[in-house]
């Protein structure tokens, strides 16, 4: 696939610009879904009572949100290794 092989070229540094941004694209998409989900059971969780499923799907919000910052931080020293930005 497109995004294979993006991936591919993204972590051997041969990567086009376009590439780059189609892999990081999807890499920040995947990553969002997954915290529009977490949010989503977040916000069905509050108020439950149940602080021990609240206190876990904090902790795995926090991780995605974490997880989306270096995707962020990867896709700009990419841009920066192929000397784009």
């Amino acid at each position: 696939s497109r995004i294979a092989e993006a991936a591919r070229n993204v972590f051997a540094r041969t990567a086009t610009h376009d590439q780059i941004r189609s892999y990081y694209q999807n890499m920040e998409k995947q990553t969002q879904d997954r915290m529009d989900i977490i949010n989503y059971l977040v916000d069905l969780q509050k108020g439950s009572g149940e602080e021990e499923t609240e206190k876990k799907l904090n902790n795995i919000q926090e991780s995605i949100k974490n997880q989306l910052q270096q995707v962020q931080k990867e896709k700009e020293n990419a841009f920066k290794q192929a000397g784009i930005l």
